[in-house]
C-alpha cells in the first residue's frame, strides 16, 4: 500500500472508499493511515501495521461531525514467545 491508493467500498445508495493518506512511524514501527470515508465524509482514520497485524489508533466520526465519536490507541505491545506459540499483548 502507498500515499494516495484508494479503493471504492459498496454502501448501499451512498459512495463509500478507503485511502491511504499517509505512513507515519509509532513505537518505532512504520504503518498506514487509512480514512474510511462515506459520501466523502470521513468516518474512520487509523494506523494500522498490515505486516504486524496491529492498529495503532483508531477513530471513530458520527455522521457530519467534525470531532470523533470515539478514539481507541495503543499504549503498549510486548511480543511473548514460547516453544510452541508466539503472542503479543497488547494494551489499549
Amino acid at each position: 500500500m502507498t500515499i494516495g491508493d484508494r479503493i471504492s467500498v459498496p454502501v448501499e445508495d451512498e459512495s463509500g472508499s478507503i485511502e491511504i493518506t499517509g505512513t507515519p512511524t509509532h513505537a518505532g514501527i512504520e504503518c498506514n493511515t487509512a480514512v474510511w470515508r462515506r459520501n466523502d465524509n470521513a468516518r474512520l482514520r487509523n494506523y494500522l501495521a498490515p505486516k504486524r497485524g496491529l492498529v495503532f489508533y483508531a477513530a471513530a466520526y458520527p455522521p457530519e461531525k467534525m470531532d470523533p465519536g470515539f478514539k481507541v490507541e495503543l499504549d503498549s505491545h510486548s511480543a511473548v514467545s514460547s516453544k510452541s506459540k508466539k503472542h503479543s499483548r497488547m494494551t489499549y
